[in-house]
C-alpha cells in the first residue's frame, strides 16, 4: 500500500514536469521502479543519499530536470514532516484530553478548541508548503550562496503553480495514506513482540523515530539513529528496555529486507522494460527508414 501511494504522489508531483517528448516507459510505471528503487538504496547509504536516486532515474529515462527532481524531492519530504507533526500534536493532545477529562469543569470545547486550531494552521501550512519553500530558496540566494544546484532550483520556483489544487490535495491524501501505512506497520511490530499499546502512544513513539532518522549522522541506512530515537521514545512511553530494543532491532530486518526486495524487482522490471521499449523504438525507426 505504501509503495502504491508513494509511486502516485511521484507521478502527480513530477508528471507535469516532463518534456514534451514521450518517455519510452510509461511514466506511472517508471514512477513505480524509481520509488522502489530509491527505498532501497536510501536503506543502504549513509546520509540517505539514496534520496537522489528518484531524481536521477527520472532524469536518465524521463529527461525531467536534476534541478526540478530535487526541488520537488525537497517538497515531498516538507510536507511528510508537516503531516508527522500533525499525527504527534494529535497523539499529544489525546493523551492530554485523556488527563484532564476527569474535571468536570473543563468544558468539550475548551478541550478540543487548542486541537482544532492547531489542525487548521497545519493545513493551511501544507497548502502554502510550495509558496513558503519558494520564499526560503528566494531569501537564501541573495545571501550569496553560490551553489549551483541551489541557483537552479531557484530557476524552477515558479513551474509548481501548474500543480492544480485537486492535485496538490490528492498528493497531501497519499502522504497521509503512506504514514498510516507505516504506523500500521510500526503497531504490528510492537504487538508481534508482545507490546500492546494505544493508538496515541504509536503515534508518538513512530513519530519520533521517524525524526530521529533526520539526524545528520553518517550511518548506513540510518541504522542506529531509527533505533536511537525508536527505544528513546518507547521507553519513555512506558515499554520495558529490553522490548523496545528488540521491537527496534525486528522492526530494522522486516523494513530492510522488503526494501531490498521491493528494490530488486524495481531495478529489473526497470532494465527489462526499457530494454524491449529501446528495442520496440529502435524497429519502428527501422521501418520507418525502410518505407522512406
Amino acid at each position: 500500500m505504501v509503495w502504491l501511494f508513494r509511486s502516485i504522489r511521484v507521478y502527480l508531483l513530477y508528471q507535469p514536469s516532463m518534456p514534451h517528448q514521450k518517455p519510452l516507459i510509461s511514466f506511472y510505471a517508471l514512477a513505480m521502479q524509481a520509488v522502489a528503487i530509491q527505498n532501497a538504496l536510501i536503506r543502504i547509504t549513509p546520509f540517505r543519499l539514496g534520496e537522489f536516486a528518484l531524481p536521477f532515474i527520472l532524469k536518465k529515462f524521463a529527461q525531467i530536470d536534476m534541478s526540478k527532481g530535487i526541488y520537488q524531492l525537497i517538497l515531498l519530504r516538507l510536507s511528510e514532516m508537516c503531516l508527522l507533526g500533525g499525527f504527534l500534536m494529535y497523539a499529544l493532545f489525546k493523551i492530554y484530553a485523556s488527563l484532564v477529562w476527569q474535571n468536570q469543569s473543563i468544558t468539550l470545547g475548551l478541550i478540543y478548541t487548542p486541537l482544532i486550531i492547531a489542525l487548521v494552521a497545519l493545513l493551511i501550512l501544507m497548502l502554502k508548503m510550495k509558496s513558503i519553500l519558494q520564499w526560503i530558496i528566494s531569501k537564501l540566494i541573495p545571501l550569496h550562496i553560490r551553489l549551483k544546484p541551489l541557483e537552479k532550483i531557484k530557476n524552477h520556483l515558479d513551474e509548481l503553480k501548474d500543480l492544480a489544487m485537486k492535485d496538490w490535495l490528492i498528493l497531501l491524501l497519499c502522504t497521509f495514506m503512506i504514514l498510516c501505512g507505516q504506523f500500521i506497520l510500526f503497531d504490528g511490530i510492537l504487538k508481534l513482540c508482545q507490546i500492546d499499546l494505544p493508538l496515541e502512544k504509536v503515534l508518538i513513539g513512530g513519530t519520533i523515530a521517524h525524526f530521529s532518522n533526520l539526524l545528520p549522522v553518517p550511518t548506513i541506512g540510518n541504522i542506529g539513529t531509527h533505533e536511537i530515537g525508536w527505544v528513546s521514545a518507547f521507553v519513555f512511553l512506558g515499554v520495558s528496555q529490553n522490548q523496545a530494543m528488540i521491537s527496534a532491532l525486528i522492526g530494522q530486518i522486516l523494513t530492510l529486507i522488503l526494501a531490498l526486495a521491493w528494490g530488486a524487482l524495481g531495478l529489473i522490471a526497470l532494465w527489462r522494460n526499457h530494454y524491449i521499449a529501446k528495442s520496440r523504438h529502435q524497429s519502428m525507426l527501422s521501418i520507418n527508414a525502410d518505407k522512406s
